[in-house]
């Protein structure tokens, strides 16, 4: 993989920001989508 941003940037953020989110903002929030 050479590619410098080979994942989206839902797959880039780290787990602690995905604990910062919960699932309601996660399903209500687009960009995420």
């Amino acid at each position: 993989m050479t590619n410098e941003e080979p994942l989206p940037k839902k797959v880039r953020l780290s787990e602690s920001d995905f604990k910062t989110l919960s699932r309601d903002d996660l399903c209500s929030s687009p960009s995420f989508l």
